[in-house]
């Protein structure tokens, strides 16, 4: 629970052994309502855990779209990578394969905050690649 500051309003909590913090768990779980709860205690929108990933990174995993706006409210760095030189684009993409039309609306999201659709990852492989190799043209409509 949050603990409270001599001005009455709640602190955010430490992160935990992994580096991430309740932000990154409400985003993993689409809790808009915990998202902003968070943000308003302080918590970092660029917050990023020990491998890297942020809260738009785990967001963007899950095609969280609730939580995606919540955290956009925050003017979020899209441009962040984690480890593996991924952004929350790229992620975004990778996870659109299991909704396209879903993956679409987080993708132009993302890209509406300057995510960059050409960014590449230590793989040597941008968010449109994976678009192209996947077949998803659903997705590579707003990298246009």
């Amino acid at each position: 629970m949050f603990k409270k500051r001599a001005s009455s309003e709640p602190e955010a909590e430490a992160p935990d052994r992994e580096g991430r913090s309740k932000l990154h768990y409400a985003a993993l779980e689409n809790d808009a309502v915990e998202v902003r709860r968070c943000l308003s205690a302080g918590e970092d929108v660029n917050a990023v855990d020990r491998q890297g990933f942020t809260p738009m990174h785990f967001a963007a995993q899950q095609l969280a779209v609730d939580a995606l706006r919540e955290l956009a409210e925050a003017d979020p760095d899209v441009t962040l990578a984690n480890t593996f030189g991924n952004t929350a684009l790229w992620t975004a993409v990778f996870a659109a394969n299991a909704s396209p039309q879903l993956g679409g609306e987080v993708v132009r999201l993302l890209i509406s905050l300057g995510a960059d659709p050409d960014h590449v990852n230590h793989a040597g492989k941008s968010p449109r690649d994976m678009a192209e190799t996947l077949g998803r043209d659903e997705v590579l409509e707003h990298m246009q």
